[in-house]
């Protein structure tokens, strides 16, 4: 895409380099900055340098929502970051992941935040520019800035607001910043935002040169996205951190409850939807997917819903990361269909048990309150009919927790003996690969880090378009990750008025209309028939966990669950003292071996964990920072 190009190649990233004292200082080499603002090709080059901060989610050792979590694990022997934080490694002294300071695979967002006031500085400049151009520009570069303050308080919490960028030659003493309180930040965030959409256009004209830049759908649903996490328990009566406080004794997070965030939040989605929806934006559906082949039904919803994520073009994308370098994403996830040398596939990227119990059953509740459902003995063999082979291998073993499920169980997980149509299978249903993932078989040990430690793959992450070619190679097909899709906001609509007012037509039509594109029935009925609570849609408390699950489904893999669970305050119930699972994937004895449950690794999650630690470097340096609650000063 020519966008990333030109984001990539943006030279001025050499010429802007931070500086020790990074949170409101302006660089000292100001004559090479006014060079940057001499013309208007300068200027947009300029105008790039702030979009190439954006943190590259989808991008294995640059985003702690893939791995630092417990969506998916990777074997003993990997040491990549996220890896080590999910196992408790995360130490205040240099912390993995620091976008406070843009080391360890983080971006430098306060240094991005000074950048945005230098394009405000300077752009008055450019006699090249109209009004209108500069009018638009300036409020994309307030979009970013509050997008990177919102990630860093998402992050972090409470942080220094940095409203202006101070001369050089002042008073160290006077960039000695505080952070500010929750409602202060929040406030920040949501004022930049609300200035930026007076100005940002409806749609991109230009699509192939601008994918990716700002749009006012984009700046809605974002602003939707911060206004339900402002909402939600971790910033909302968080009386777990009412205890954290500025030196000077502010308290930074408050110490009540208030409801009317949620009617906020609530506005702020219907707002989104409306102007996405007016932008032809809506949820991607069968019609929507052509298929060269000649496929079954089920086939044709698992490719559509596969497709969700990988065409970039499709009417669902809000906004997608084309800095993201997916490539490597791919080779980490891939199994491998038959035994190759491949450099290029390492296997290694394993989803967890808890997700494979997360998908609901085929009649669209949770396997664990369906009535036709045997949840007791799901971890069972049973014999594979050879008129599943839609499912998995005919007359093959597996376990029946594979078989029974709803349609995006099959378009997001691939499983050992599973099916897996594309990526060179390609004439017809009968004309697939199934994986094979027991020991000394294609799929499972390359070498002593490369393999899938639980017996689950990402499917959904990996284009059905790249092709394993029997020399080895392995051509994949680049997309841009997802950052918001209209899937995800009918379901933020869904929360935040299910936590305002309760159970709702309103409340079901916006689930319903997911469920629907997966080929189950609605929220109402499917309980109404299949569940042992039947009447659980019909209280706010059953609604929200059936939003949360549904937000756990749709959204699997995409980096949502991660803050998901910490916004919702519920890491602690989820994964403190909890068993990372999977199959017993190095077992030589056979299906009994390999299908036996196995401990993997206890996670521990504790009060601390839900926001990340201050360098104390910076503590040191800054007399007037405090740092999070739980992490050593």
């Amino acid at each position: 895409m020519k966008y990333t190009i030109n984001i990539i190649s943006v030279a001025l990233l050499l010429l802007i380099s931070s500086c020790k004292d990074y949170l409101d200082i302006v660089p000292d080499n100001l004559a090479t900055i006014d060079n940057a603002f001499q013309t208007k090709y300068d200027a947009q080059r300029f105008l790039y340098t702030c979009y190439s901060f954006l943190p590259r989610s989808g991008q294995v050792n640059e985003d702690p929502a893939l791995l630092c979590g417990d969506e998916v694990w990777m074997n003993d022997l990997v040491t990549q970051r996220g890896n080590q934080v999910a196992r408790g490694y995360l130490s205040a002294i240099n912390p993995e992941y620091n976008f406070w300071d843009g080391v360890n695979g983080g971006k430098g967002l306060f240094v991005a935040i000074r950048d945005c006031h230098i394009f405000y500085d300077k752009i008055g400049m450019v006699e090249e520019l109209s009004s209108k151009e500069r009018d638009e520009w300036i409020a994309e570069v307030k979009f970013l800035e509050a997008y990177y303050n919102w990630y860093l308080v998402r992050m972090y919490g409470p942080i220094p607001i940095i409203d202006d960028n101070h001369p050089v030659g002042i008073d160290l003493k006077e960039t000695y910043v505080k952070r500010q309180n929750v409602d202060k930040c929040f406030a920040h965030i949501v004022s930049l935002i609300d200035e930026a959409i007076q100005k940002l256009p409806s749609i991109r004209r230009n699509e192939g040169e601008e994918y990716g830049r700002i749009t006012k759908s984009i700046a809605l649903a974002i602003k939707a996205r911060i206004l339900t996490t402002y909402a939600s328990p971790l910033f909302n009566g968080n009386i777990d951190y009412t205890e954290l406080q500025n030196k000077d004794g502010e308290k930074l997070f408050p110490s009540s409850y208030d409801e009317t965030r949620w009617e906020v939040a609530a506005t702020a989605c219907k707002a989104a939807i409306d102007e996405c929806e007016a932008a032809s934006l809506r949820l991607y559906n069968m019609g929507d997917y052509i298929s060269k082949y000649p496929l079954s039904d089920f086939t044709m919803r698992k490719m559509m819903m596969r497709n969700i994520i990988m065409d970039n073009a499709n009417p669902e994308f809000i906004w997608g990361n084309t800095l993201s370098n997916v490539n490597d994403l791919q080779n980490q996830a891939s199994p491998k269909f038959f035994s190759v040398q491949n450099y290029w596939m390492s296997n290694r990227y394993s989803v967890t048990m808890r997700i494979v119990d997360q998908f609901y059953s085929k009649n669209g509740v949770p396997i664990s309150e369906d009535i036709d459902y045997e949840y007791s003995t799901r971890f069972d063999l049973t014999d594979v009919d050879a008129s599943d082979y839609l499912f998995s291998k005919p007359n093959a073993t597996t376990a029946k927790i594979n078989l029974n499920r709803e349609n995006r169980f099959y378009s997001t997980l691939g499983f050992n003996r599973g099916n897996w149509f594309g990526n060179g299978k390609t004439t017809d249903d009968t004309d697939t690969w199934y994986i094979e993932g027991m020991l000394g078989e294609a799929s499972s040990v390359s070498n002593a880090s490369a393999y899938n430690t639980t017996g689950y793959w990402a499917k959904k992450l990996i284009s059905p378009e790249n092709e394993l070619n029997t020399d080895g190679s392995y051509t994949r097909t680049r997309y841009a990750f997802p950052i918001m899709r209209m899937a995800d906001l009918y379901l933020l609509y869904a929360e935040t008025l299910n936590e305002s007012s309760g159970p709702s037509a309103e409340v079901y039509k916006y689930i319903d209309m997911i469920r629907s594109r997966a080929g189950l029935e609605g929220v109402v009925e499917s309980w109404g028939k299949y569940s042992k609570i039947p009447s659980k849609p019909t209280t706010k408390t059953g609604l929200r966990e059936i939003v949360h699950q549904e937000r756990e489904i749709e959204l699997a893999l995409e980096g949502r669950r991660f803050w998901d669970l910490r916004r919702w305050k519920e890491c602690e119930s989820l994964m403190n003292n909890k068993v990372i699972k999977g199959w017993n994937v190095l077992s030589p004895n056979g299906d009994e071996g390999y299908y036996t449950l196995t401990n993997l690794y206890q996670q521990s999650f504790t009060i601390k964990d839900y926001f990340w630690p201050i360098r104390e470097g910076n503590l040191n340096i800054n007399p007037n920072l405090v740092q999070n609650i739980g992490w050593k000063n």
